[in-house]
């Protein structure tokens, strides 16, 4: 089996693609092919609703009828970033985990790409970095400053210096921190006595203000049965809000290394990160589909003084990422909360049945978001990076005083996995009680188990490599 295999710049290609990118340990991308229109180096096709809808990213016209890739630039026409990115939104936007990639993805139709390669690299992500891993964070601006870093670069460029070994002897800092996030702000939903006694009253309006032969559309008893709670079934006060804990909690733990002597320095550091769901947790349930995320990070930096006139810098990092989500989005379940009535039909029946509204359809305007968080399944992703670095810099003060050459090499990986189970409750209307006072049920839908996990995975490599000559007067 080959260890290497080459591959074409792609916009978003075919999985097979990327299949490439985990079959191979080293995996190159060709800058220097000539370009061809209507393939995937400017081409993809996404699953819309009404099909296959493919996409293109426009491009100048080249005078050189063979123009290589990496020459080829993107033609900012026709609003093109605005057009695939909403594309984009239509076709996953109920997919598990687009919210948890969403921004990440956005960025690239916010920034301006001059050149179609750049935008099909991908760059290293900075969101994912521990905060005591950092020794500087600069922000350049300037046209001068961002020059070097070339199409990426033109909305600025943040740089990241991680921490360094010391000539001292071993500082070891350790830090547990636990911290909590409360919203500033949630609908406060009408109770359901003071939605239909308002409604009453807007009736009443409507008609004029009658004074005799008039009947209101809720009726004095069913007010105060809504007032008291006699019935909570058949006269719900669902207030869908109670849903949302108060708080959500954050915890995060660091330990890290740092010293060495003239030879050799090092800094060496863990970190572990957890944060809570925003949603309850329902008591008994045959799986946890809160919201849930886990990072872990190491990192390791050791520079060597192989010579009086040579040093090397060997430069390791990773993360690892484990989330888990209900397997319909926040959007699903937080419009549910904020249009769903509170009077006609509660959260869940007292019996344990699935509710659901009467007049129910699969738009999602008309379904309940309890069932959406708690009955509809669960999705877990596990994502791993491990990014690499190895300097080289050698004086060459025998040439001409302050001469010198460094030359570096960077590997990237990326990988990621995950899992999916959806399920649908069968869901029923209350529509009285018998002569025992059992409920009495009219059913909505069949609905189906927990299905077996649906898993899919990916991964990307990427390698760097540079030579850099200084001369210090």
């Amino acid at each position: 089996m080959k260890n290497e295999v080459i591959l074409g710049s792609a916009y978003l290609a075919p999985v097979e693609y990327y299949t490439k990118l985990f079959a191979y340990p080293s995996v190159r991308v060709e800058s220097y092919d000539h370009y061809m229109k209507q393939t995937y180096r400017n081409r993809c096709v996404i699953a819309s609703a009404d099909g296959p809808l493919a996409l293109t990213i426009p491009t100048e016209k080249s005078d050189d009828l063979k123009c290589v890739m990496k020459d080829v630039r993107i033609s900012d026409h026709g609003n093109w970033r605005h057009v695939h990115w909403n594309a984009f939104v239509a076709a996953y936007k109920h997919s598990p985990f687009f919210d948890y990639y969403a921004d990440e993805f956005h960025r690239f139709f916010e920034q301006k790409y001059e050149f179609l390669f750049d935008f099909n690299l991908v760059p290293r992500k900075m969101n994912d970095i521990d905060v005591d891993e950092i020794e500087t964070f600069s922000i350049l601006k300037d046209a001068a400053a961002t020059a070097v870093y070339g199409a990426e670069g033109a909305n600025g460029v943040v740089l990241i210096t991680s921490k360094r070994g010391k000539s001292q002897k071993t500082v070891i800092n350790m830090s547990a921190e636990y911290g909590y996030s409360t919203p500033l702000r949630l609908p406060n939903l009408m109770s359901s006595y003071d939605y239909l006694s308002l409604y009453n009253e807007a009736d009443w309006n409507s008609n004029g203000n009658p004074r005799a032969n008039y009947t209101a559309p809720v009726s004095d008893a069913d007010l105060e049965k809504y007032r008291t709670g006699a019935d909570p079934d058949l006269y719900p006060d669902a207030n869908w809000m109670n849903m949302l804990r108060d708080h959500t909690s954050s915890q995060r733990y660091t330990i890290n290394f740092r010293g060495g002597g003239d030879r050799v320095r090092f800094f060496v550091s863990g970190a572990y990160y957890t944060q809570d769901g925003v949603y309850k947790e329902k008591k008994n349930a045959d799986y946890d589909s809160n919201i849930s995320f886990k990072r872990y990070n190491l990192r390791s930096n050791i520079d060597f003084e192989l010579s009086k006139t040579t040093r090397m810098s060997v430069d390791m990092s990773g993360q690892y990422i484990n989330r888990v989500a209900p397997s319909k989005t926040a959007s699903d379940i937080f419009g549910g909360m904020t249009l769903q009535p509170v009077h006609l039909y509660p959260q869940i029946y007292s019996d344990g049945s699935a509710s659901q509204h009467p007049n129910y359809d699969n738009s999602g305007l008309r379904q309940n978001p309890y069932n959406f968080l708690y009955f509809s399944g669960y999705s877990k992703s596990w994502d791993a990076t491990f990014q690499s670095k190895v300097l080289l810099e050698q004086d060459l003060d025998f040439i001409t005083k302050g001469l010198s050459v460094k030359g570096s090499v960077s590997f990237d990986a990326n990988s990621n996995q995950y899992i999916n189970r959806t399920m649908s409750p069968a869901t029923f209307t209350a529509t009285g009680r018998d002569a025992n006072g059992n409920l009495i049920f009219k059913a909505l839908e069949a609905g189906s188990a927990l299905s077996n996990p649906s898993s899919g995975a990916s991964a990307h490599c990427k390698c760097i490599s540079f030579p850099h000559f200084s001369h210090l007067q």
